[in-house]
Parts: structure tokens; C-alpha cells; sequence
């Protein structure tokens, strides 16, 4: 089932929770309060989340989904992506910063440029790292410390998001998606005609597919070949063990990207705002108390 994949579930901007079946709800208030969860992402029993810093609090790590500690970093940079790969928290921002942490914990800045707009998304795979961003960047590293700016991409939209899987990278943005093999050397896709260029444009890659979030959502195996695949509208997809989940605005589930599962339902609750999800595993001993047949999720205070 489904909901033994997710033994502990978070979806937060306003809130975060964890699903299984059946349906019940728990009102929590952790903190951060009065800030606005921007991503999410975990990996070894730790969940990491980025706000949108106000007070110069920025990111924030859990191992429960219920109490949150403010960690200190070496960048004063807002954040805006945070992804977990090669046993590394990566977290990219504006002035193109880039940290990564082993544990949520301890940070090390690897590059950084005041004179740049900021990067949006990261992703990693087969020894190489790619970070995607404002006015068309892409920056490429095979270590974290040195990075490589690609060029030859012309006068582009700004990337929003960044994937690999099946061999390959994916970036996407409104009117544009690329691909590439090396993470150097990218090749332009013709843009979907299913797809609206400038309706929450995401992409991101589990169970063998990449499922591209542009006003409706759209599957490929390879992210050169696109079909249309549901009528659904999210503000994000994102990956988590077994499938996938939309958020705002309902909270839904699929496997493939194609069947699409209700959990939660705020179409009509305009206070609530869900900008983030991510899953911890089970095999953490405080998440592993929470395999119980319940939804617990978290809002923020309104004032």
C-alpha cells in the first residue's frame, strides 16, 4: 500500500503531514513560525527545510516532522531548492550560492557569485552535479568545489527545475526544456504543446519516469518525448518513496504519474498555503513510531 511508503509525510508552506491510511488528523504547531516552508527534502532519517528567511532564518532540520532546529550556515543567502543525493544534503540559492551538509547540521559553502541572479534547482547523478537557474545558467561540478558554467544555451528563461534519471538530466522552464547525458553538453527539447509555459513548471524523476508539472501533468521516459498523462494541477511535484505526490491545491498520491489519488482537499481553504513535501524513512527511531494508521500535518499561526 501506498501509505506504508510514507511512514512519515510532511507537506508544509502552511503545513506538513505524514499519510497512511485511514485518513485521521493531529494539529501540531512546530516551529519555525510565521515563515513560509519553501522546499523540503530528506535522507537518513533527517528532514531538511528551507524558509523563506525571515529574521535570517533560513534552513531548519528534523527528524520527525514535528520539532524543528535552526541550523547555521556559512551564507546569508536565501534559499530556495535543497535536495538530498550521494548521502549530501545539497541546498543551492540566490547569488548562486551552493552548500552542501553530510547531516542536515554542519554546512560547507562550495560556490558562491554576488554578481549572479540565483539558482532555483539541483540534482545529481552519475558522479556529476548540475545546478540550474536565473537568465538560463547552468553550472556543472564533478567534485562540489569546482563548477563549470555552461554556455551556448542562448538568451533562455530562467531553468526552474532540474532531474536526472535513465542516464540523464532534464531541466525545464517556461518554454524550454534540455537534456543531457553528462551534465556538459545539453540538447533543446521541442516544448511540449500539452504543456503552459508559465503554470508552475517542474520536473522530477521516480519509478522510472520523469513527470514534468506545467499546467497539466505530463510523463516521458527519456524527457525528449512527452505525453499527456492527467488533468491534474499542482503548485508542486515532487518525489517520494514509491511514487509521487502533488501538493495545492489538494495533497495527492500517484505511482505512475498518470493515476491520481486525493489525500487532502484545500481548494477552497485560501489561508492554507502548501509549498513543500518530502518523506523521512521509517528506519529513523522517532519516525518509526509514527507507522501508525493516521495523517498528522502542521499550520503555521496566521498572525
Amino acid at each position: 500500500m501506498f501509505g506504508r511508503l510514507l511512514p512519515l509525510l510532511m507537506a508544509a508552506g502552511a503545513m506538513n503531514f505524514c499519510a497512511a491510511s485511514p485518513l485521521q488528523f493531529e494539529w501540531t504547531n512546530p516551529v519555525p513560525h510565521r515563515q513560509r516552508w519553501v522546499d523540503m527534502a530528506s535522507g537518513n532519517g533527517v528532514a531538511v527545510g528551507v524558509t523563506d528567511g525571515f529574521g535570517g532564518r533560513t534552513i531548519y532540520k528534523s527528524t520527525d516532522g514535528r520539532n524543528w532546529t535552526h541550523v547555521s550556515t556559512p551564507s546569508n543567502s536565501a534559499l530556495w531548492r535543497v535536495k538530498f543525493a550521494n548521502n549530501n544534503f545539497i541546498t543551492v540559492g540566490y547569488a548562486n550560492t551552493i552548500m552542501t551538509s553530510p547531516d542536515g547540521n554542519d554546512w560547507t559553502l562550495r560556490y558562491t557569485d554576488p554578481l549572479k541572479g540565483g539558482l532555483f534547482d539541483v540534482a545529481s547523478g552519475n558522479g556529476i552535479t548540475v545546478a540550474v537557474g536565473y537568465n538560463g545558467q547552468i553550472l556543472a561540478s564533478t567534485d562540489l568545489k569546482k563548477w563549470a558554467a555552461i554556455g551556448g544555451l542562448g538568451n533562455a528563461y530562467s531553468f526552474l527545475s532540474v532531474d536526472y534519471g535513465n542516464g540523464r538530466f532534464v531541466a525545464v522552464g517556461p518554454y524550454q526544456i534540455w537534456t543531457s547525458t553528462d551534465g556538459f553538453t545539453w540538447t533543446q527539447i521541442t516544448w511540449p504543446p500539452e504543456a503552459s509555459a508559465f503554470n508552475a513548471v517542474d520536473v522530477t524523476f521516480n519509478n522510472g519516469l520523469f513527470v514534468l508539472n506545467a499546467g497539466q501533468i505530463l510523463t516521458s521516459l527519456d524527457g525528449a518525448h512527452w505525453k499527456g498523462s492527467s488533468g491534474a494541477q499542482f503548485r508542486k511535484v515532487v518525489s517520494v518513496p514509491g511514487g509521487f505526490l502533488g501538493v495545492w491545491p489538494t495533497i495527492s498520491k500517484s505511482v505512475d504519474g498518470v493515476n491520481w489519488d486525493i489525500l487532502l482537499d484545500y481548494s477552497g481553504d485560501y489561508s492554507t498555503y502548501l509549498g513543500a513535501a518530502t518523506a523521512i524513512n521509517g528506519r529513523d527511531r522517532k519516525s518509526t513510531r509514527l507507522n501508525s494508521s493516521h495523517v498528522s500535518e502542521s499550520r503555521m499561526p496566521s498572525s
